[in-house]
């Protein structure tokens, strides 16, 4: 199995291989670089280290932390302080381990998380250590709840720090979560796909890319990205990169885009290695990906390190598992790639830091075959030069080229317009030397009149330039007259002269002809009169003659007239106005028109008592005449029958006499009257009687003192019938006074609860009460929490119930009805790591207690040449053998 590689978010690249331990370590030569080289040799490390991690501090020391050297894993720590090129003591981890990653924190500590450590039972650890530069001392961070190496950790927005994917004896799906504030540890939502050897990049909008890594068998490396989302907690599937790789690394640009470099695209159980020169940006405004030029060679394990706004690539492994001493640049702004001068030494498996702004990248350890203590220095004398300040910027092209430490600028081509400085040139061009010049301005002798508000005046050109504008003198010539001269007579015509003032630079006027004088006649008002003029027909003093007589007085009286079928009335206003009297219209009415018909009279029968007889009617001839609604009225009569008049026959009822009761009988109609005849009915009694005393009233109306009364009648006739008149008799009473309750009953007021408590005491008839708000009930439906999924452990449908309430105020009390609702649910599949299945909700290990779980199969670690010892840690050589889990060399 091939090694396996991560990028951490402090800008140290780290890797791990199989745990040999060799007693060979390789040294660079720590000579100066041949001439022109701009890699140089600083002071080493004491002791060696590859898969360590470098940290730039807050001081701009770098802190180098853990690896693996000459005797195995290294628990001491180091700073590196570039003003002085020494190394110093950083204190000691709590345990020595490699494929860590090491995270700069904003309080400018640095937090050291998991790693491997070769120690059951995976050989990785979850604990997690602090260091402190101001005291230099290591502080215990907790622990993750599952160990792991090769991951991510990346430092969000949130301050907290996102622990995502590694191996941990299998390639891990899991994420955690490190809280700076509160120091605790807590689960994120797991990843889409397991990975280890990936990389992970915090983007502007906060969220984390991870793109790549190896998935393990049969899957391989990985070509899929997702993208995780701090304020939600989940993760979403991004799009694809255009190659599937791990061990390469990911570097944001500072335009926000993210470069991905080389890396590892295949790896086989036999141990064989197929590294890619290819890159790819991602562009996070898009979420695409697009190709990003091609290395010179293919790589992977390598470090990525920005530097001037380009990124620097050196070392790694190169095809046939070789460390590299290549070195190569890619540039943003023109996606190329460009050869540099070569390492000192070949390695990978090392760290790099960028030291700006000392303008400098520092490489790291790392190994060959063996761990490395060398260090070097890529220095760039123009890494930090910006060309953008030509000696001439009228006539140098704007962006110059820096070599050796020197900006170089190009000439515009000859004839290119640019400015002189001088107002007084024009058609400024560069000559061939890189100077600006002009054609000096022709300025002239004329001169030339022109207005200043009503004045003409006269400049005249001094024939020289200052300050770009040709000199002139300036003199008064004359003021120009407005308004216009009094009126003038021209032959028979009246006319007057209007001054316009000044106007391009001479005084102008015209002649305007007031009237021309004729012999009509027109009339016109004086005072309340109207008057007629009648022109002479001549011209004199500047005015038309003419005579004036009087036509009449305007009054104010009214008249009426008709307007068609309509009267109107005109009344005078009293005033002249335009030569005519004043007066107002106002409609009246419309008359109506045409023959109108008055109802039918009465019938008038020839017998009083009924028959026939003749009706009659008005008719008139309606029209408007002499300002008024007239017309021609007549009688039109006709033959009418008239109903025999009703006289009525038997008895009418009766009525009273004196004390006697009698009876009106109709006869019917005699002789145009009506006749009747009345009879003794009965003669009625005399006396009175007493009704029975009624209920007793109170005085007031809670009882006590009262009257009653009765129904007093006394006998006689009246109204046809024996009777007599009534009347009412009052007495004194007593009623008892009434018994008021005390108690207190609750009601329901709207959706409000009341309590309405009885005072004991009465009012005017009515017990008294006090009413109070008692509470308002809650309104709405409310929803209990679901019940767990009745799904399967293992995961799989099932269903899950809540309570649903609806609240609302019933019966003087808060209430409401209530009943269960019902809905589907699953379970999601339980994840296992690699080696292990779901039973019962539980991952069972799918291998034998002396087998490990390897990149999909089930093996012993104790003999497996490409696992020994623990998954991936493959025997360096074919002269070794995998013995009790470590490689020992066969002779």
């Amino acid at each position: 199995m091939g090694l396996a590689h991560f990028l951490i978010a402090t800008f140290a690249f780290i890797a791990v291989s199989c745990s040999e331990q060799s007693p060979e370590v390789e040294q660079l030569g720590q000579s100066k670089a041949a001439l022109g080289s701009l890699w140089q040799a600083t002071t080493p490390m004491p002791e060696q280290r590859r898969y360590h991690s470098a940290t730039v501090l807050t001081s701009d020391k770098v802190l180098v932390v853990g690896g693996w050297g000459y005797s195995g894993l290294v628990a001491g720590a180091l700073t590196y302080d570039p003003a002085t090129a020494t190394w110093s003591p950083a204190g000691t981890l709590a345990l020595a381990r490699e494929a860590h990653t090491a995270t700069r924190l904003p309080s400018g500590k640095v937090l050291v998380v998991g790693g491997e450590t070769f120690q059951p039972p995976s050989g990785y650890t979850n604990t997690a250590e602090l260091y402190e530069p101001a005291t230099n001392t290591w502080s215990p961070a907790g622990a993750m709840s599952q160990a792991r190496g090769y991951n991510t950790a990346t430092l969000l927005l949130s301050n907290k720090v996102l622990v995502a994917g590694g191996l941990g004896g299998a390639p891990l799906q899991t994420a955690e979560l490190y809280d700076v504030a509160a120091g605790t540890w807590s689960t994120a939502a797991p990843m889409l796909d397991i990975r280890r050897s990936h990389t992970a990049v915090r983007l502007a909008s906060g969220k984390v890319l991870v793109a790549g890594g190896w998935g393990g068998w049969p899957l391989g490396p990985l070509a899929t990205t997702e993208l995780y989302e701090p304020t939600t907690n989940t993760w979403t599937a991004g799009r694809p990169m255009l190659t599937a790789r791990y061990g390469h690394t990911a570097t944001e640009l500072p335009n926000g885009k993210i470069l991905v470099v080389g890396g590892q695209k295949a790896n086989s159980p036999s141990g064989a290695m197929d590294f890619t020169a290819t890159a790819e940006l991602y562009d996070p405004s898009t979420q695409t990906w697009t190709p990003a030029g091609t290395l010179l060679g293919a790589r992977g394990f390598h470090t990525a390190t920005l530097f001037a706004g380009k990124v620097l690539v050196a070392g790694g492994r190169g095809p046939g598992d070789v460390a590299l001493a290549t070195a190569e640049v890619y540039d943003p702004a023109t996606n190329t790639w460009s050869s540099i001068h070569s390492l000192l030494g070949a390695r990978s498996d090392h760290a790099a830091v960028s030291l700006n702004p000392r303008g400098e990248v520092l490489v790291i350890g790392g190994s060959t075959h063996a761990a490395l203590a060398t260090v070097e220095m890529y220095e760039d004398p123009c890494g930090l030069i910006t060309c953008n300040t030509p000696p001439n910027s009228q006539c140098y092209l704007p962006a110059g080229t820096c070599s050796s430490g020197t900006c170089t600028y190009t000439l515009k081509s000859a004839g290119s317009p640019c400015d002189d400085g001088n107002a007084c040139t024009k058609g400024d061009t560069c000559n061939s030397a890189g100077a600006c010049s002009g054609t000096a301005m022709t300025c002239s002798t004329a001169s030339s009149t022109y207005c200043s508000g009503n004045d003409v005046r006269k400049t005249v050109g001094t024939g020289t330039c200052s300050g770009g504008a040709c000199g002139s003198t300036d003199s008064f010539v004359q003021s120009c007259s407005t308004g216009t001269s009094g009126p003038y007579c021209s032959g028979n015509s009246a006319y007057q002269t209007v001054y316009g003032g000044c106007l391009n630079g001479a005084c102008t006027s015209t002649e305007r002809l007031v009237e021309t004088c004729s012999s009509g006649s027109s009339y016109y008002c004086s005072g309340n009169s109207v008057w007629v003029s009648t022109g002479t027909g001549t011209c004199s003093g500047g005015s038309c003659g003419s005579t004036h007589s009087f036509v009449q007085s305007c009054s104010t009286g009214s008249s009426y007239y008709c307007s068609g079928n309509d009267v109107w009335v005109s009344s005078g206003t009293g005033t002249c106005s335009g030569g005519s009297c004043g007066s107002t219209h106002s409609f009246v009415q419309s008359c109506p028109t045409g023959t109108s018909y008055g109802d039918w009279g009465a019938c008038v029968p020839y017998d009083a008592c009924g028959g026939a007889g003749t009706r009659s009617r008005t008719v008139t001839q309606s029209t408007c005449s002499g300002g008024a609604c007239g017309g021609n009225s007549w009688t039109e009569t006709q033959p009418c029958e008239e109903p025999p008049a009703y006289c009525p026959t038997g008895s009418l009822g009766t009525y009273c006499s004196g004390n006697q009761v009698f009876e009106s009988i109709g006869l019917g109609c005699s002789g145009s009257a009506c006749r009747f005849v009345d009879r003794l009915i009965e003669n009625c009694p005399t006396g009175t009687s007493y009704g029975d005393w009624g209920s007793c009233i109170p005085n007031d109306a809670c009882g006590g003192s009262g009257t009653e009364s009765r129904t007093v009648t006394q006998s006689t006739c009246s109204g046809g019938a024996c009777g007599g008149r009534s009347w009412t008799e009052t007495r004194s009473c007593y009623v008892p006074r009434a018994d008021c309750p005390t108690g207190s009953s609750y009601y329901c007021s709207g959706n409000d609860v009341r309590v309405s408590t009885g005072t004991g005491s009465c009012s005017g008839g009515v017990c008294g009460f006090t009413d109070s708000f008692v509470q308002s009930c809650p309104t709405g439906t409310s929803y209990g929490a679901w019940s767990e999924c009745s799904a399967d452990a293992c995961g799989g449908s099932g269903t899950q119930t809540r309570t649903v309430t609806e609240s609302s105020c019933s019966g003087g009390t808060c209430g409401g009805n209530s009943w269960t609702e019902t809905q589907s649910c699953s379970k999601p599949p339980v994840s296992c790591s690699a080696g292990q299945y779901c039973s019962g909700g539980s991952c069972v290990n799918a291998c034998a207690a002396n087998e490990t779980w390897c990149n999909g199969m089930c093996t012993d670690t104790s003999t497996d040449f490409y696992n020994c010892g623990g998954c991936g840690m493959r025997c360096a050589n074919a002269w070794q053998a995998c013995v009790s889990g470590a490689c020992e060399y066969q002779y």
